[in-house]
């Protein structure tokens, strides 16, 4: 009983280290993004990146990172509460496209940004977490969902030759050699296959020991 109760007691001091080093974090994280802001803290170079589009290319792929396993655990036992998360960053991430667009909201940063910048802010974080969640879920994954990321490859495809061929500026693709290609998609995409084999890997050697470890203590019981 004193084991277990040491156990848990670790367990939940660990839990309140965790909590206060990410609320310690969070305050002086607020602190120095006040300093930067308006008391003239030029070290940290807030007052250089002060736009959404800044922001979004500091936090977008460690916030994906993070949200990914979580939502792969709670996908079941949450699913409303994350429909409802999805809804609200859908909803407000296209007023920010309109206003940043349309509005002149200069501090979105998004006036003059092409598809092709786009796609280097979001390419690694949703192929590193997507192409997991889409192996651990290829098999229970719904038809209409293949059949749409079919449509939206195909989509793509036939928007890069557009760009190209009709020289659409506000894709940015024109001017974009395969070089700049091989540079866009390259690691987003050997990246998360060579994660998938490791982990592949280390699956198969646990359940190789596994079976090793049965046989064995078949063995010995059926010596004994």
């Amino acid at each position: 009983m004193t084991g277990i109760a040491g156990s848990a007691g670790g367990g939940a001091s660990g839990a309140a280290i965790l909590r206060l080093a990410a609320a310690s974090g969070a305050l002086a994280l607020a602190v120095t993004i006040v300093g930067g802001e308006w008391l003239g803290w030029t070290w940290t170079g807030f007052a250089d990146n002060n736009t959404v589009w800044d922001w979004l290319h500091l936090l977008v792929l460690p916030v994906v990172l993070t949200a990914a396993p979580v939502w792969y655990g709670t996908r079941r036992s949450a699913r409303v509460e994350w429909r409802l998360l999805l809804w609200a960053v859908a909803i407000a991430f296209v007023v920010l496209l309109a206003g940043g667009y349309w509005l002149g909201w200069t501090w979105t940063g998004f006036d003059g940004r092409t598809l092709w910048d786009w796609l280097e802010l979001l390419v690694l974080p949703v192929a590193v977490t997507a192409f997991p969640i889409w192996l651990a879920l290829r098999r229970s994954m719904h038809p209409q969902v293949r059949r749409l990321g079919t449509a939206l490859l195909f989509g793509f495809l036939v928007l890069v030759t557009a760009g190209y061929g009709f020289d659409w500026e506000w894709t940015g693709f024109p001017g974009n050699t395969l070089w700049d290609w091989l540079h866009l998609l390259l690691v987003p995409f050997v990246l998360p296959i060579v994660l998938a084999w490791f982990s592949a890997s280390i699956e198969r050697a646990e359940e190789d020991a596994r079976e090793r470890g049965a046989v064995s203590s078949e063995t010995r019981a059926a010596a004994g």
